[in-house]
């Protein structure tokens, strides 16, 4: 559950330089302020933000702009606390004029970072045997099993059994960073000295894979990649996906 903490506007309506307003916890908040101060415009902001079933596919008219200037882009920022704990939601509803386009370009930004991330290499075969691998490797694993090994889930419930031998190395609990290049990096690092063998294993057809976990407190938010992990990647010959958890 997500309690809104603050509310920053500029450039909406009568609001041109920012204005920015906290929210108290378990207290009321009035607004005063002189006739077309812009109380209803900080109210309309914020039904903007919050009230839209889908905000990205909504155009502003010319009024709603500042000073009726298209070339002030509208920003609308929100902080947010969710389940007690602080979250910076920087989320933004923002439009910018494009000469390019005869309309209005208009966009829904809501990309809070992430609060928890890992990485995870996986090699995985029908007939892989973890102690080989570590013993290829030089290294232990953080986790791995056999082939048929029981499977249960975190509230003990019983799955069918492994279809596969897998070995995993895994950046959780290394750090508490929340960029995936740093986790995915760090992994990697680890088996830079065994790249030859990994390609070997893949030349007899086992299966090499970069997972990562990434955990946000919100949606229409994705991971990115830059060109030196992308790189790494390639060099280890591995595809890289991620399991995205929304609260």
């Amino acid at each position: 559950m997500a309690r809104l903490t603050s509310i920053t506007v500029e450039n909406y309506r009568s609001i041109g330089d920012p204005v920015q307003i906290s929210l108290p916890l378990h207290r009321p908040l009035v607004l005063l302020g002189e006739n077309n101060a812009g109380k209803s415009n900080l109210i309309k902001a914020i039904g903007l933000v919050l009230g839209q079933s889908f905000p990205n596919n909504y155009e502003p008219d010319d009024n709603e702009f500042f000073q009726r200037h298209r070339t002030h882009p509208i920003s609308i920022r929100k902080g947010a606390e969710v389940c007690g704990r602080a979250a910076k939601f920087d989320e933004e509803f923002m439009t910018e004029y494009d000469e390019l386009y005869t309309a209005s370009g208009r966009s829904l930004r809501i990309n809070p970072p992430p609060y928890r991330v890992s990485a995870s290499f996986r090699i995985f075969h029908e007939d892989l045997d973890p102690k080989l691998i570590s013993t290829a490797f030089g290294m232990s694993p953080t986790k791995s099993h056999f082939k048929g090994a029981p499977r249960e889930g975190r509230q003990g419930r019983v799955y069918t059994p492994h279809q596969q031998g897998i070995w995993i190395l895994s950046s959780k609990n290394q750090f508490s960073s929340v960029d995936a290049n740093i986790h995915i990096c760090w992994v990697l690092d680890q088996l830079l000295h065994c790249i030859e063998v990994i390609h070997l294993f893949q030349d007899q057809g086992f299966n090499t894979d970069m997972m990562c976990d990434w955990h946000t407190e919100g949606w229409n938010t994705c991971p990115a990649l830059n060109v030196n992990t992308m790189r790494l990647l390639t060099r280890f010959r591995l595809d890289c996906w991620f399991d995205i958890y929304s609260n």
